[in-house]
């Protein structure tokens, strides 16, 4: 299997540049980072900009982690579970998410979910 050699956007938002700048250097994806701030729609038309590129999202939420166990849990999982909505509206398939930075726990239950009106959808698995 040959590995996909990807260029982040942390230089530049702009899609356009990024996805111009990686065909002609030779890359074949983009490792986005999420902006938690970002509109639905402005992170669509983006995405529509590097339809040519394989994309996959490193998504460093400040404030957020799936490993709480508190009452911050359910934030943290409805924040997570509307960007995966919308890496699978952009019709992208990969995603990061890191867990556990800063947080200590005795105990970790693992849980899946999946989108319940959606079968192509994949499983999410989420630790809290």
């Amino acid at each position: 299997m040959k590995p996909t050699i990807a260029v982040c956007n942390l230089f530049d938002q702009d899609a356009n540049k990024l996805a111009e700048f990686a065909c002609h250097n030779g890359f074949e994806g983009i490792e986005w980072s999420i902006d938690q701030g970002q509109s639905e729609k402005e992170f669509i038309s983006r995405m529509d900009k590097l339809k040519e590129l394989e994309v996959r999202f490193h998504c460093p939420f400040q404030g957020v982690d799936i490993a709480y166990a508190d009452e911050r849990a359910s934030q943290s999982k409805d924040l997570i579970m509307r960007w995966v909505e919308r890496v699978a509206m952009a019709g992208r398939k990969h995603m990061t998410v890191h867990v556990g930075f800063g947080f200590r726990s005795d105990r970790q239950t693992l849980r899946v979910y999946s989108h319940p009106d959606r079968r192509d959808c994949p499983q999410r698995l989420l630790v809290s």
